[in-house]
């Protein structure tokens, strides 16, 4: 059984599994920062560095993943390889099988949890990695010489929809939940649910249709938002 696998059946088992914390640059230096869905924070704050402070960032991040054990240098003087739980947040946040954003209107969504599906051998959701964006400097007395710092967990999609429909709940205004996909044709699709409170239920609507508005309990929201993750993934 491969790293990734083993991951994936302990977030099964027991539920999120933690992942390497990561910097913003640190995700720039990684190549993956503008791929599939970009941070504008984070992407901002990188490109509005000079080109010589970029070089000089991208260097020393590598160079910090490399004393965390998070890349592996070859022997040769090839690139340096990422650990299986690096290369498993860079996949699934480069080569993502879905997409979900969570939003609230009027907030900043950089720092909403977002979503990466990663596909089993077979195809299909097997996961996802969570990633949310924090004000936590990682550096000496606070600094964020290397930008602040990423979250990221491994999720099954039952998991994943729990966590969302607790985001959901723990807000008083109405929700945004989007679930990017493709369909059998590789055609992209959108799901999006708005998520209003209720007293202890959600008014539950999807203004592209496809899935019929409602009012719904907790159980019966988790079901919904688990079912558009898993119909995303065809």
């Amino acid at each position: 059984m491969n790293t990734v696998e083993a991951l994936a059946r302990a977030a099964e088992r027991d539920g999120p599994v933690d992942l390497p914390l990561l910097t913003q640059a640190d995700l720039c230096a990684l190549g993956a920062a503008h791929l599939s869905l970009i941070c504008e924070q984070t992407w901002t704050w990188w490109t509005s560095l000079p080109g010589n402070q970029r070089e000089d960032l991208t260097a020393k991040s590598l160079d910090v993943l490399v004393l965390r054990k998070l890349l592996a240098p070859a022997a040769d003087g090839s690139p340096a390889v990422p650990v299986p739980e690096l290369g498993l947040i860079l996949a699934a946040r480069t080569r993502p099988q879905i997409i979900v954003t969570c939003q609230v209107p009027g907030h900043d969504a950089a720092y909403e949890p977002r979503y990466f599906g990663v596909t089993a051998q077979r195809g299909g959701l097997r996961a996802l990695v969570r990633e949310t964006l924090t004000t936590d400097a990682p550096g000496p007395g606070g600094r964020a010489d290397l930008g602040t710092v990423l979250r990221y967990s491994l999720m099954t999609p039952f998991t994943a929809a729990d966590a969302m429909t607790a985001w959901a709940a723990a807000r008083s205004t109405v929700t945004t939940i989007d679930v990017f996909g493709h369909n059998e044709d590789g055609r992209p699709t959108r799901d999006q649910l708005e998520i209003r409170p209720a007293g202890n239920l959600y008014n539950v609507r999807c203004p592209a249709g496809g899935i019929p508005p409602g009012r719904l309990s907790p159980v019966e929201l988790r079901q919904t938002i688990a079912g558009a993750l898993t119909g995303a993934s065809r």
